[in-house]
């Protein structure tokens, strides 16, 4: 997973959520291969593990519909929770 340093300068980025450690690094993938910029928060420490156990990613806010629906089917790949109609391709 990309940080904040390895983002171009002119791309400014918004908070796509807070997703386990497992659908973040599928979610980050994910948006690589969809030429997404983002970058992406985990804990560090093991006093900051004690409280913070999600993975924040931030995408370009340009791209942030497109990783919505992204970060949608990698947490609901069965379509359980219900997608809303206009998040479908």
């Amino acid at each position: 997973m990309k940080r904040a340093w390895q983002i171009p300068d002119d791309v400014r980025t918004v908070h796509l959520g807070g997703f386990t450690p497992e659908h973040g690094v599928e979610i980050a993938s994910r948006l690589d291969e969809g030429g997404i910029a983002y970058w992406a928060k985990a804990p560090t420490g093991f006093f900051t593990r004690l409280w913070e156990r999600d993975v924040h990613l931030f995408v370009d806010r340009t791209k942030l519909d497109e990783a919505r629906v992204i970060a949608r089917r990698v947490i609901d790949p069965e379509g359980a929770l219900g997608m809303e109609p206009d998040d479908q391709p």
